[in-house]
């Protein structure tokens, strides 16, 4: 996969996972995460990936990637998805989240002074609100498809954009699951269709 998209040449061959690492939130809320990281490397720079669509194999696939070239992953549920306690509330649990995330991985023993955050669409914006709440606390954001401001994407063209909301209110809630320990379905692409 790394040559096909002519990333560099990787620096380690064999890439260790922790999964389901708790981490706890303000309110006593735990989210869960997932570190990948390059066997026998102790520490090293880290990419923060906050996202509510679960810890589905293309995740596992993007942090190996990153993991070959001597970056660890941290892949974490946000709150109420993928098995995260508490409930799933869309931005509203961002600020305080992403800032209680980014201030845990700063304070663990395996990393060393570099954070930034990744990720496309919802994980996007997550990033904006870790940086507005922790500007200090990443190093760079690598955003793709996604916006500052959520209000522009439900209002565009002159009015409320409906079908794109819904789908996305069906996709989340056929995906969402607050049971604990429990992963997220994967929605189905005819009652999306059927929605909108």
């Amino acid at each position: 996969v790394g040559k096909a998209l002519r990333l560099p040449p990787r620096l380690h061959r064999r890439v260790e996972a922790e999964r389901d690492i708790e981490i706890p939130m303000r309110d006593g809320t735990v989210l869960l995460a997932d570190r990948y990281f390059p066997s026998g490397q102790k520490s090293g720079p880290a990419v923060l990936i906050r996202s509510p669509y679960g810890s589905s194999p293309i995740f596992g696939v993007v942090a190996g990637l990153f993991a070959e070239r001597g970056v660890q992953i941290i892949l974490q549920r946000v709150r109420g998805t993928g098995g995260a306690a508490g409930q799933f509330n869309p931005m509203r649990q961002e600020l305080s989240d992403g800032a209680d995330t980014v201030d845990w991985v700063r304070a663990q023993p395996w990393f060393s002074e570099k954070l930034f955050a990744f990720g496309a669409s919802y994980m996007g914006m997550t990033q904006w609100a870790m940086a507005h709440e922790r500007p200090d606390g990443l190093d760079g954001l690598a955003l793709l498809v996604t916006l500052s401001n959520f209000r522009d994407e439900m209002h565009a063209f002159g009015g409320f954009t409906l079908g794109t909301m819904l789908a996305w209110t069906k996709m989340m809630a056929d995906m969402t699951d607050t049971g604990p320990g429990k992963k997220m379905a994967r929605p189905d692409p005819d009652v999306i269709n059927r929605v909108c």
